[in-house]
């Protein structure tokens, strides 16, 4: 079997107050591989935190780290929507500054 593991892509909602932005976003070569890991056993888990990256580069599948972190947060809550076949994570960011987020990243700890 053949799972299209490279075909994977992310969408990310930011909620600010009552607004709900919605972007989409490339999941990286290493993000897909931990992902496989995990869902063989042989990683515990595959995202802990979530973290926002300020650079303007435009995110590619070979990216192997944010072009310029400035915060992050850990997740709380995952979600599974087996109908839509969807995994959601959640989590605060507790960004105190403004800044124009080009970037968000699930990391593993």
């Amino acid at each position: 079997m053949t799972l299209g593991w490279r075909k994977m892509r992310g969408t990310y909602r930011i909620n600010i107050g009552n607004d709900t932005l919605e972007y989409k976003n490339v999941i990286t070569d290493i993000g897909s591989l931990g992902l496989l890991y995990a869902v063989s056993g042989q990683r515990q888990g595959w995202a802990s935190s979530i973290v926002a990256g300020i650079g303007e580069t435009a995110a590619t599948e070979s990216d192997t780290g944010l072009d310029y972190l400035v915060s992050g947060g850990d997740i709380n809550a995952t979600i599974i929507d087996p109908i839509n076949e969807r995994l959601y994570f959640k989590s605060n960011l507790p960004l105190q500054d403004q800044f124009v987020i080009y970037e968000l990243g699930c990391y593993s700890s």
